[in-house]
């Protein structure tokens, strides 16, 4: 997750299904995971020089670091294997076509964000809700890095 030159992008579904921007985000919030709720049990937040994907889906914007994982018809893909028109999973609508996606090549820092979800080692509870968008935690990031790299 990733906040670009004080543009606010992204804010995660809490349990209780309000809002919360990601740089509110501490550790203890009750977040809604995919079928359930999920304990944030840990932030880092990192400044980096990196490209990022902006997508388009269901009128909300999101920008993400490559690899990280997003919910899609087809399962859980890293960003930068997305195009427009695959399905990607929302909050509110279930599977929707992404609109518009563009790779933009970065030269200032960015803060990027990093969340892991404490779970009895369900799957679908290291799913979360970002800008209406089922995207992975810390702990799909890192495994789908360590199969593709």
């Amino acid at each position: 997750m990733v906040i670009k030159n004080e543009e606010k992008f992204g804010v995660l579904l809490m349990a209780d299904g309000s809002q919360k921007k990601i740089n509110d985000i501490e550790i203890g919030d009750r977040i809604r995971s995919l079928n359930n709720t999920a304990r944030v049990d840990n932030i880092w937040k990192e400044l980096q020089i990196v490209p990022v994907i902006r997508l388009m889906v269901d009128s909300k914007e999101l920008l993400l670091t490559k690899y990280h994982p997003v919910q899609t018809d087809k399962g859980m893909i890293p960003a930068y294997e997305l195009q427009e028109g695959t399905k990607v999973l929302t909050q509110e609508h279930g599977y929707v076509a992404i609109t518009q996606i563009d790779e933009e090549l970065c030269t200032d820092w960015l803060s990027k964000f990093d969340i892991h979800l404490e779970s009895e080692d369900k799957l679908d509870q290291h799913i979360m809700f970002e800008s209406g968008i089922a995207v992975g935690d810390y702990i799909i990031e890192n495994y789908m890095e360590d199969i593709i790299l």
